[in-house]
């Protein structure tokens, strides 16, 4: 009798209120960028091959030293340029000579002509960053989703607008920096207050978590990243967020 009472407050607080429906399967993963970074990721360029190739675009924003919503992945320049700065250190002007786009760029050259996944990155102004892009993203025209690995961020866009499709972000527990965070983001309890309305899966994770496998039973979507082409066909015809291959000639 327990176990049943437990079950149901279980479904009710991760039950989806919605399901995302998502206008394409494909979305390249930071745009279509090259693995050795001759096309990098987040850039215009990446942007511009994946319009070519009619495919969504997944990309990551977060806010420079100047409070300029930037198109970038890391919290720093060390990976992609060997130097070290944070971005939170840098003006919106100083990123451009690196070819760092702001996202209102990004908005104007993509102009709907296919659809965008935005991850907000947690930082220190999440407030602030959120705000911004939602407010950009209002007077965008085109289809886009919003995303993040924090739960906060996914509130403050139903907060912002609940009409947004906004979806959470999941790896597997250990890869969090503190595994008991990583075990809580995993059990879904808190969509009770998020309602996200898609889970973004880590390849790794897909299929390994009850409570996922019981969110999409109970109606939700789940979109599965970072596939490469080796993890194609396990995705059956799910959403997927993609790199390193054609996904169009396998779809």
């Amino acid at each position: 009798m327990y176990g049943l009472a437990i079950f149901i407050i279980i479904v009710v607080m991760i039950f989806p209120t919605r399901k995302a429906k998502f206008q394409t399967r494909l979305f390249g993963h930071r745009g279509l960028y090259n693995q050795d970074q001759s096309i990098r990721e987040n850039s215009i360029e990446a942007f511009q091959k994946a319009m070519s190739h009619d495919v969504g675009i997944e990309l990551d924003v977060q806010l420079s030293k100047d409070n300029q919503v930037i198109v970038f992945h890391d919290d720093d320049l060390k990976r992609l340029f060997n130097i070290e700065l944070k971005v939170s250190e840098m003006d919106a002007i100083e990123l451009s000579h690196y070819g760092i786009p702001l996202f209102k760029e990004v908005l104007d050259l993509v102009d709907a002509k296919v659809a965008l996944i935005v991850e907000i990155k947690p930082g220190e102004n999440d407030k602030v960053l959120t705000t911004k892009v939602l407010e950009l993203l209002k007077e965008y025209a085109g289809v886009y989703y919003v995303e993040s690995f924090d739960p906060r961020i996914v509130y403050m866009v139903r907060q912002f607008d609940s009409s947004i499709i906004r979806g959470q972000l999941l790896m597997p527990a250990k890869k969090y920096k503190n595994l008991r965070t990583g075990i809580f983001l995993n059990s879904l309890l808190y969509n009770v207050l998020t309602r996200p309305d898609f889970i973004a899966v880590e390849v790794e994770l897909y299929q390994k978590n009850p409570m996922i496998w019981l969110f999409s039973l109970l109606g939700g979507q789940q979109i599965v990243w970072t596939v490469h082409a080796r993890d194609y066909r396990m995705t059956k015809n799910l959403p997927i967020i993609y790199e390193f291959f054609d996904a169009r000639i396998r779809n």
